[in-house]
């Protein structure tokens, strides 16, 4: 779409221009995000295009394509206990359905995952996924289990994703909040998945556009998919995984007995974990299996 035929297309849709405004904003506010908004009209016209002439099930299915695709990189920011963990396994059960013969991953331990989900393969190591494969991992899981990671700064993830994204890697990443990564990640980044966000939080480092902050979502259901390089957003609510365990949301629970810290602990054994490592892993988790020894 080009600059002119952008703005002929809004100017034709300007019906659908004014619900955006008034589904997604104050009307106090639509005098600034229109103006926000036409200092890129490409991007905007893409916004009605997708969000008021796709179905929503049409459109579910374009940002798991997108998302999908070989080499992206998507990072998912929410609050606390607003679905980002059920929306990430939502996403896989997706991908498996659309593409049955991708490989994928979840980075780090997750009680369950592959009980309930045998085509979801856990790993502890980021070089470990197939080739054009699907890996989803969490800030936390990136601290907690990675050995490569846990005695260096952020920055030295970074440096791990060139990589992944030339064997054709696609990685979903999930932070509670975008200060807390590195702002080159953004930088490498095609895709932010909103979940609930608070604007105070909305990070400028990152030099998105203003107007995004007064559309984030509220409810766990709901998504904003920003597309970095259409600079355009994708709205849509998901509903649970069809077989969804609070426990897939809790990597780092308190280990409850010495049966289940020795299970934890030959998962970690089995993929080369020393002695030392299992043992800090498992107090980290708060049971101390050096004591019981």
């Amino acid at each position: 779409m080009s600059l002119i035929s952008s703005l002929e297309y809004l100017d034709t849709h300007r019906f659908k221009v004014q619900k955006f405004l008034d589904e997604r904003f104050r009307k106090v506010d639509h005098n600034f995000i229109l103006r926000e908004m036409l200092k890129n009209p490409i991007g905007f016209a893409y916004v009605i295009k997708y969000n008021y002439e796709y179905p929503e099930q049409q459109r579910i299915r374009l940002v798991i394509e997108k998302i999908a695709k070989e080499g992206s990189l998507t990072i998912m920011i929410g609050a606390k206990g607003f679905g980002k963990t059920s929306t990430a396994v939502w996403l896989l059960e997706k991908i498996h359905s659309l593409f049955p013969k991708k490989k994928l991953y979840w980075f780090g331990y997750s009680e369950g995952i592959e009980e309930y989900y045998p085509y979801v393969n856990q790993t502890y190591s980021l070089t470990a996924p197939e080739d054009n494969s699907f890996l989803v991992c969490d800030e936390g899981s990136l601290a907690f289990f990675s050995r490569d990671f846990m005695t260096r700064e952020q920055k030295a993830r970074i440096k791990e994703l060139p990589t992944l994204r030339h064997r054709g890697l696609s990685v979903l990443i999930i932070s509670q909040f975008s200060t807390s990564l590195d702002v080159d990640l953004f930088l490498l980044s095609d895709y932010i998945w909103f979940k609930p966000y608070f604007v105070s939080d909305f990070d400028q480092r990152l030099n998105l556009p203003k107007w995004l902050a007064y559309c984030l979502p509220h409810q766990p259901q709901e998504n904003l998919v920003y597309d970095m390089n259409l600079e355009c957003i994708y709205t849509f609510k998901n509903p649970l995984p069809s077989r969804w365990n609070e426990k897939l949301s809790k990597p780092f629970s308190k280990l409850k007995s010495k049966e289940e810290a020795l299970e934890f602990a030959g998962k970690l054994k089995k993929i080369g974990f020393s002695d030392r490592e299992i043992f800090d892993l498992c107090r980290i988790r708060g049971f101390d299996l050096e004591k019981e020894d």
